[in-house]
């Protein structure tokens, strides 16, 4: 309309650019206060994780940062700048009636716009028109797409990244299942046992002694006897006289009944037999890889039915005791307490008294729904004996606070990008419905109702959602790989790749609820339009 009523290239040119620089003037210093402002509330919040994570003498200090000011500037007038130059060329270029009709893009050739059978079979009229449509209008729809397609890649594989080392960290930091540890180092700590179990905020709990034994001449698995002998492992021969080390455990009443039940094993069955946890966990080298892995397997050779022969020795090597003990059942399940990674065989209190190897000093082990108020309520009842009490409760919230700003940072940038995303897309989408209401106009006048009009859209947003949720799944998936290769071998543990469908899903669930909602928008804008009047100014 300018240029018809007289405005030069130059003037057009100059339009287009005073209009960059005045979105530049109100963007780039939001864009900067609101940078500072996000910085500023992540470091509170920062803080306030460090000092939970008891990291004592360890602040983070807000300072204003005129590199980072510069840069962001920079960055600003240079994508500014880019924008505006093709747009005020095209601008300039383009002669009025063109422009006024809005005809200049569609430039395409009618074998361009044949629609395959699939579409034509399944979606019938509708779908044909909304193939034609994005076919058409491609250039449009291309700003939509690589938005959409780099939102869910980016999603994809920073979610991959942070789950798998999520996962990897939690699988080399195991957190013990119990949040209270009392070791107590007096005789007649009964009473006092009791007390501390008859307390409140108390979930499970265990009194876990043992006694350290011996199997001479052990009968050890054939996978384990194959592992010793490719890794070194001295005195691991049947045929010499050997010696495998094993803890016996008694877990306090209550705790062993609850592990018979786990294992499916009846007291009657068991109160003179004991239960083999026949799980070792140890890291072997792996050459291929060069680097350690984790590995679990079975240590000994024992079934249920067998007999054990347990020993003890004096500090000059002699045996001093011996016992044997017959097995009720071998499991890889272990009880409540313990994380030893090492066999262990479990009986009944009476029965360690019986075996009369001696016994460590008790150690009473809980779970609780408030540690701290229970460790204060335990100091209380052991004030004047000697203990050793352990809260893995601060241990605890220690990881998760670690994780939890590591997330903070990581999904920031997720919703940064996707926030980026998302105003591209409502952008195009908006200013492209808005600029097809004279084809809308059109199609209504040779007779579309409002309910084939409203499916040719739907069918538009599907055809644009799978478009782009093909290529940007499968660059996450390929970025997601490239990250697995990268990190694997930083780890103890080897994972097998795994596809990170959660976020594939939300890529799904979000990209068409997004694309639904805005055209829904733009519809209702379209709605309100007088459609002779579209059309009078379409034809003027």
């Amino acid at each position: 309309m300018l240029r018809s009523i007289g405005a030069t290239k130059k003037q057009i040119k100059k339009n287009v650019y005073f209009e960059a620089f005045a979105l530049g003037v109100i963007g780039i210093p939001l864009g900067i206060l609101s940078g500072f402002l996000a910085s500023f509330i992540l470091i509170q919040i920062s803080n306030y994780l460090l000092n939970n994570m008891m990291t004592e003498g360890l602040k983070l200090i807000f300072t204003f940062s005129w590199i980072a000011t510069g840069i962001s500037i920079l960055l600003g007038v240079i994508t500014i700048w880019l924008s505006s130059v093709r747009s005020a060329r095209r601008a300039s270029k383009i002669t009025p009636i063109v422009a006024i009709r809005n005809s200049g893009n569609i430039k395409i050739k009618a074998k361009k716009l044949k629609t395959p059978k699939l579409i034509s079979k399944f979606f019938g009229v509708g779908g044909e028109i909304s193939y034609k449509n994005l076919k058409r209008n491609r250039k449009k729809y291309r700003t939509t797409t690589i938005s959409i397609v780099v939102s869910v890649a980016i999603f994809i594989a920073i979610y991959y990244f942070s789950t798998f080392v999520f996962s990897e960290i939690l699988e080399e930091n195991p957190v013990n299942d119990y949040n209270i540890d009392v070791r107590l180092f007096y005789n007649d700590y009964d009473e006092d046992v009791n007390q501390i179990l008859n307390l409140e905020n108390i979930n499970e709990s265990a009194v876990l002694r043992s006694s350290y034994t011996y199997i001479p001449k052990a009968k050890y698995s054939k996978e384990y006897l194959e592992f010793a002998k490719e890794n070194g492992v001295e005195d691991v021969d049947e045929s010499t006289e050997i010696t495998g080390a094993i803890e016996v455990y008694a877990l306090g009443e209550k705790a062993y009944q609850n592990y018979l039940k786990q294992v499916g094993v009846k007291y009657e069955d068991a109160k003179d037999k004991g239960i083999l946890y026949n799980v070792l966990e140890t890291q072997i080298y792996d050459q291929e890889n060069n680097k350690m892995r984790q590995k679990k397997m079975d240590r000994f050779g024992y079934q249920a039915g067998d007999k054990i022969e347990l020993t003890d020795y004096a500090e000059d090597g002699t045996q001093t005791k011996k016992e044997s003990i017959e097995i009720a059942k071998t499991t890889d399940i272990l009880p409540f307490g313990l994380y030893r990674g090492l066999p262990a065989i479990i009986v009944s209190d009476e029965h360690l008294d019986r075996l009369g190897f001696g016994s460590s000093s008790p150690q009473v082990v809980i779970d609780s729904s408030d540690p701290d108020k229970l460790q204060d309520d335990i100091d209380e009842i052991l004030k004047d004996k000697e203990y050793e009490l352990t809260n893995a409760n601060e241990h605890i919230k220690m990881i998760m606070n670690f994780f939890t700003l590591v997330a903070i940072f990581v999904y920031g940038f997720i919703i940064v990008i996707s926030l980026i995303g998302v105003t591209n897309i409502f952008n195009t989408i908006t200013t492209s419905m808005e600029l097809r209401k004279p084809e809308f106009a059109s199609l209504r006048s040779i007779g579309m109702t409002d309910k084939e009009f409203n499916r040719m859209i739907r069918l538009e947003s599907l055809f644009m959602g799978l478009k782009s949720l093909l290529f940007g799944v499968t660059i996450g998936l390929g970025l997601s790989y490239m990250i697995y290769h990268f990190l694997k071998d930083e780890f103890v543990e080897i994972m097998k790749f795994q596809i990170p469908w959660i976020a594939i899903m939300i890529s799904v669930v979000v990209v068409f609820l997004l694309i639904t909602m805005i055209m829904k928008y733009s519809l209702a804008k379209i709605k309100k339009q007088n459609m002779i009047e579209t059309i009078r100014n379409e034809n003027i």
